[in-house]
């Protein structure tokens, strides 16, 4: 079974459209069960952030939760977020959640690492 370790790219929605959607990037990194790893996300000129993730997978359904690694009061809370993962898993939709608002994500993974395990699949093929 393919597993969903490596590279990702993804969007993040707000709900109503309150506040624009936020690209991504992300490492995952998925051993019996347990995913882990690193976001990082731009919130304006200069303003990029680093997020660490702590979750699940169990069949096509993951879970984590988001906790940003800075001291600014206004990201000091955790996010949780639940979706499902393609079956070419490749893809990855969902909804986050923060206390009562809610809004939804989706990743891909990234085209540069696609290409490459591509290339791999042609050369054992």
């Amino acid at each position: 079974m393919k597993s969903i370790s490596g590279f990702w790219a993804g969007t993040y929605a707000y709900p109503n459209g309150i506040a624009p959607s936020v690209d991504f990037d992300c490492e995952l990194r998925e051993s019996g069960g347990t995913v882990s790893g690193e976001i990082t996300e731009s919130h304006g000129p200069g303003q990029m952030l680093i997020a660490g993730i702590t979750g699940q997978l169990s069949g096509n359904t993951i879970s984590f939760t988001k906790r940003y690694k800075t001291t600014e009061p206004a990201f000091l809370w955790e996010i949780a977020y639940s979706g499902q993962v393609s079956p070419k898993k490749d893809h990855i939709a969902g909804t986050w959640r923060v206390g009562t608002r809610q809004g939804t994500f989706e990743m891909h993974r990234d085209a540069g690492e696609l290409q490459e395990a591509k290339v791999h699949e042609m050369a054992v093929d």
